[in-house]
């Protein structure tokens, strides 16, 4: 992929660039007192558009990626067709046609793929966007405490921080390659769906920049049905360089190849002996947070990770996604869709499956509105039936992300304990609708005593509390927090408003 990324990286350099130098001219020059405080509160008073045209970088490279992927996994291609058509040579305009002409996509398959692809790049242009003017504003910073010169005077002499100093080389590796890498392999994923092969082989590069994670992984060959790819899809890290092999039948019999066993799972370093008897650490090995997972097929791919959530909220770009999926992912729900019923709202959108009871629909109801209406989300209510049951969530947001509600009538600290249990084995997003206020504290004591553990054990990325129409958002660095009084008052928005 070096030619897409290599355009890629020039491209958005360029945008990058572009944002920078408007960060200069409203602030650094217009509004310099900005400088000096947190980068949440000058979000308050200054927050710039998003660039479009930065989007539209990101949306290509990723598009681009994707594709190759897929042809990487055709059977009528193969890794030198691919290489020669998408990778080098053509522009986007170009392998999208050529896509189209010898890709198994149908029309509408490509539009779908086109609207998540949009979305997708819209988290990251943004977030780039914002998260690059932070390490500038940030430079900025650290040049005039370490100076001891005064605001004024500081500013009059210091010269522009261009991308280079802010790191965006570092962060282009880590954000853009990462992404690029993870569409890929999706691409590839989506590939086989179609056609699937018999086997999968886990290909890694085994230099001396090869992960633990990826090493042990490499050269694995295993059923293409295996689980045991559900949570080794490749990337696995940042900066991961590996990828999965199909082997299609007529290969597998001519080269004789079995199936590898599995490697062994290490979740924590731990001493151990090589094969001549030394002492050795044994690397964890499992997938970082937030990578390894299959693409799946009810779109969860998408989804923001852990890290991302938290700078959703930390930006306050939440309204912006919700905007972005209403017109890409969401905007069939101004339509009626087969199966389900679109509920009247005034914001956002709200259908649900028409297998569901008529209980079940009242109560999901009490807290799809306000997500809506309130939020701006796009909710998709699921039918609690079928061999899942109660171990499916009850709803998809926004396209992308599954969510678990839970309706609290006891104010019983082990009955908040017992629920929110179950919601973190069925989503990553748990919604929890309160029913009268006296409820607040007994679920910010929970959060404050239990918050740390669902994110870096559970893996929940976000916790919304209810009451009324009323809804707070907690990331992962408000559930960290550990203190029952700091807890309580990130939950006091929900509160009703005093009457004066």
């Amino acid at each position: 992929m070096i030619g897409i990324e290599e355009d890629g990286e020039k491209r958005i350099r360029s945008r990058i660039d572009a944002c920078i130098e408007n960060f200069d001219r409203e602030i650094v020059d217009g509004r310099p007192e900005l400088l000096t405080i947190p980068m949440t509160e000058m979000l308050e008073e200054w927050k710039p558009e998003p660039d479009m045209e930065l989007v539209e970088e990101v949306y290509r490279m990723l598009f681009r990626g994707w594709l190759l992927g897929m042809a990487h996994s055709s059977r009528q291609g193969g890794d030198d067709y691919a290489d020669i058509s998408m990778d080098f040579g053509l522009t986007f305009e170009e392998a999208i046609e050529f896509a189209k002409g010898r890709l198994s996509l149908t029309p509408q398959q490509f539009s779908r793929l086109s609207d998540d692809l949009k979305l997708h790049a819209f988290t990251i242009g943004r977030l780039a966007q914002l998260d690059m003017i932070g390490k500038v504003k940030d430079a900025y910073v650290r040049q005039l405490e370490s100076s001891g010169m005064s605001l004024e005077d500081f500013l009059r002499d210091v010269g522009r921080i261009d991308a280079d100093q802010a790191g965006f080389a570092g962060y282009y590796s880590t954000v853009f390659r990462t992404n690029l890498q993870k569409d890929y392999n999706a691409g590839k994923a989506y590939q086989m769906m179609q056609d699937p092969p018999m086997y999968l082989q886990f290909v890694g590069i085994d230099d001396e920049r090869q992960s633990e994670i990826c090493s042990v992984r490499t050269g694995v060959i295993r059923p293409y049905t295996d689980p045991w790819w559900d949570d080794n899809w490749p990337p696995l890290h940042f900066n991961c360089r590996s990828t999965v092999r199909e082997i299609f039948a007529e290969e597998a019999e001519a080269m004789g190849l079995k199936v590898s066993p599995l490697p062994e799972r290490v979740e924590e370093d731990r001493p151990g002996e090589d094969e001549d008897g030394n002492e050795i650490t044994i690397r964890r090995n499992l997938p970082s947070s937030g990578f390894g997972r299959r693409p799946a097929i009810d779109n969860a791919f998408w989804g923001t990770t852990v890290s991302q959530q938290q700078r959703v909220a930390d930006y306050m770009i939440q309204d912006e996604l919700n905007d972005v999926a209403g017109r890409t992912i969401c905007r069939d729900f101004a339509e009626a869709k087969a199966g389900f019923t679109n509920v009247d709202v005034s914001r956002g959108g709200i259908r649900y499956d028409d297998r569901i009871t008529k209980q079940e629909l009242e109560t999901n109801l009490e807290v799809a509105r306000p997500l809506a209406e309130t939020g701006g989300y796009y909710v998709e209510i699921k039918a609690n039936s079928g061999p899942e049951k109660n171990r499916q969530w009850d709803c998809i947001l926004n396209g992308i992300e599954k969510a678990e509600f839970k309706n609290m009538k006891s104010n019983s600290y082990g009955t908040f304990k017992k629920e929110i249990n179950k919601a973190k084995q069925q989503a990553s997003t748990i919604v929890i609708r309160l029913r009268y206020s006296g409820q607040v504290a007994t679920l910010s004591n929970y959060l404050a005593d239990h918050g740390a553990e669902l994110v870096d054990k559970d893996g929940v990325k976000e916790v919304m509390a209810m009451l009324g129409n009323r809804f707070v958002s907690l990331t992962r660095n408000d559930l960290r927090i550990g203190n029952r009084s700091i807890m309580k008052e990130k939950l006091s928005p929900i509160y009703p408003p005093r009457e004066s």
